[in-house]
């Protein structure tokens, strides 16, 4: 007997996969990063503003560190504002204003202190 020989049948082409592009998904920054950027631009241009009056600079100083500290938020800010505050110092110096300069740098040693007693807090040294 001989075999049945069957009619040489294609297997359907594959389709090829569809290629759709990635959605593109814009993160908006969180309420907790615009703060974050409003402090830090906010607080260094007022105590600039402000280094020829050293008891309303050193007010702000307290204020915002004392907001920081009750509030138990990041010593980041801190350390961020003391950070932008010495290219405020940089500016003062540039622009032949050393009191202001020497102001501001007494603001940024507060600044410091204050995000220093803020990290020992976060880490739960007392």
């Amino acid at each position: 007997m001989r075999p049945q020989s069957r009619p040489h049948v294609l297997p359907p082409a594959p389709t090829p996969p569809t290629l759709t592009p990635p959605a593109r998904v814009t993160k908006l920054p969180n309420r907790r990063t615009i703060r974050l950027i409003l402090a830090l631009t906010l607080l260094p241009a007022a105590l600039a503003l402000t280094a020829s009056q050293i008891m309303i600079g050193q007010t702000i100083v307290i204020i915002f560190g004392l907001a920081i500290l009750l509030t138990r938020r990041s010593a980041t800010y801190l350390f961020g504002a003391a950070g932008l505050m010495l290219l405020a110092v940089l500016i003062l110096q540039l622009t032949g204003h050393p009191g202001p300069a020497a102001n501001a740098t007494i603001y940024i040693y507060e600044l410091l202190v204050l995000g220093v007693i803020a990290l020992l807090l976060e880490e739960g040294v007392s």
